[in-house]
């Protein structure tokens, strides 16, 4: 959703800023890592069962396998706390991908991002937001029908969020009827995984896919994509942390 309102914003049609060919489905979502504790172990366990649910959206969008692969360069860069984007374009279809590593617990970032009411004051692009209705799903422990106000102009944009907090999965589809002459089609979702090495820290993943009118030109769409992938996902780790620090200063004082 955030991804979608920073391209909208910026008349930008979808992340995929690099050209991409002969493109393969990615290849099977990364494992989680192992935990020593039992609480851990389960998030491990739960992360295998949505890797699965996540690899039918990812080869249902043919996302390409070049993104998923991790250089040596790029493992260092997220060991070393920074932010790995990449994103690929084919004709007027897009994919994006971008991994933090967040000095927070993961319930701390599931919180932000399954906190919609909360969308405006995380991001610039969106002016409004309301929660229609939230109920129970078979396959999510809760669906959120949410409608976002969007940028100076407050284009109005009906979204449906999937909230799994405890697989640590929040994903997004956009109605396409309200996507207007910029977007036909933009879904994704963030996966949210702790850290093997330091509980109170988290990596997340963000993949999105869009589809773009065929009114936009290839070379806008090529332009947009940097920019509105880090739009999308840069406000989520200074604002995590800000609010695991702020959280962690309260509880002395409180006792």
């Amino acid at each position: 959703m955030l991804a979608c309102a920073a391209a909208l914003e910026n008349l930008h049609a979808c992340p995929g800023s690099s050209r991409a060919r002969n493109l393969q489905p990615v290849l099977p979502a990364e494992p989680a890592n192992g935990e020593a504790s039992s609480v851990m172990a389960s998030r491990s366990r739960a992360w295998a069962v949505v890797a699965t649910q996540g690899d039918a959206w990812l080869e249902a969008k043919n996302f390409p396998r070049q993104l998923w692969d991790l250089t040596a360069e790029e493992h260092q860069v997220l060991r070393d706390a920074g932010r790995v984007q990449k994103q690929a374009q084919l004709g007027n279809r897009g994919w994006g991908l971008v991994r933090i590593n967040v000095r927070a617990p993961d319930h701390v970032v599931l919180r932000c991002l399954s906190n919609f009411r909360q969308y405006p004051d995380m991001m610039s692009a969106i002016r409004a937001a309301e929660v229609n209705s939230t109920s129970p799903s078979a396959d999510a422990a809760m669906v959120a029908k949410c409608t976002y106000r969007i940028t100076r102009f407050w284009f109005e944009i009906p979204a449906v969020h999937h909230v799994d907090q405890r697989r640590g999965r929040v994903s997004f589809d956009i109605d396409p009827d309200a996507t207007g002459l910029v977007l036909r089609e933009a879904s994704g979702f963030w996966q949210v995984v702790p850290c093997r090495q330091n509980p109170g820290e988290c990596r997340v993943v963000f993949r999105v896919y869009a589809h773009a009118s065929k009114l936009m030109p290839e070379w806008l769409v090529e332009y947009g994509a940097r920019k509105c992938l880090k739009r999308a996902t840069s406000w989520l780790k200074p604002f995590a942390e800000k609010l695991w620090q702020e959280s962690r200063q309260t509880v002395p004082a409180a006792a």
